[in-house]
């Protein structure tokens, strides 16, 4: 998820090197809440996307290229912790 921890720390660095960037998220309050952290102005936009769908992520592709015209840079950092045995 873009929206916390790590995500959110390579979003950050893209933004203040200049890129653009669209966060992809399940939680629509963190995916809220990284979006203000940036403030007005940024170049940033958050979109709901659950990873786990198919559907969901070609969707949002779609709609990223239709938004930002293509993407130069991808960062795949969905994770889901479960028990460790």
């Amino acid at each position: 998820g873009g929206s916390q921890g790590l995500g959110l720390a390579i979003a950050a660095r893209l933004l203040a090197e200049g890129a653009s960037v669209e966060l992809w998220d399940i939680d629509d309050v963190s995916l809220a809440d990284a979006e203000k952290s940036f403030g007005a102005g940024a170049r940033i936009r958050a979109v709901h996307v659950d990873v786990g769908s198919e559907d969901s992520v070609n969707a949002a592709r779609d709609a990223a290229l239709a938004h930002w015209g293509n993407v130069s840079i991808l960062v795949n950092n969905a994770g889901i912790g479960g028990p460790i045995a």
